[in-house]
């Protein structure tokens, strides 16, 4: 599977064209459409760790495996 990555913008009436695309006619493709955000990849990893959602983490208790539970260790 290749991915395509292409910019555009909502015509008149919600329409969206796009034109010019490497597939054949019957082809199928999935289309996902992400609205562009000016949100920073750092700017929602620091809204990430100050909401808390992780903090279970920083639990001993879920710290339930050690070196020994591995079956395979990778270098």
């Amino acid at each position: 599977m290749e991915t395509y990555k292409i910019r555009t913008r909502i015509k008149e009436n919600h329409k969206l064209m796009i034109e010019d695309l490497p597939f054949e006619k019957g082809e199928e493709v999935e289309v996902t459409i992400t609205q562009k955000s000016d949100i920073s990849i750092d700017e929602i990893m620091k809204l990430e760790d100050r909401a808390g959602a992780f903090d279970f983490l920083k639990d001993e208790r879920e710290d339930i495996y050690t070196v020994k539970d591995l079956k395979v260790r990778y270098k």
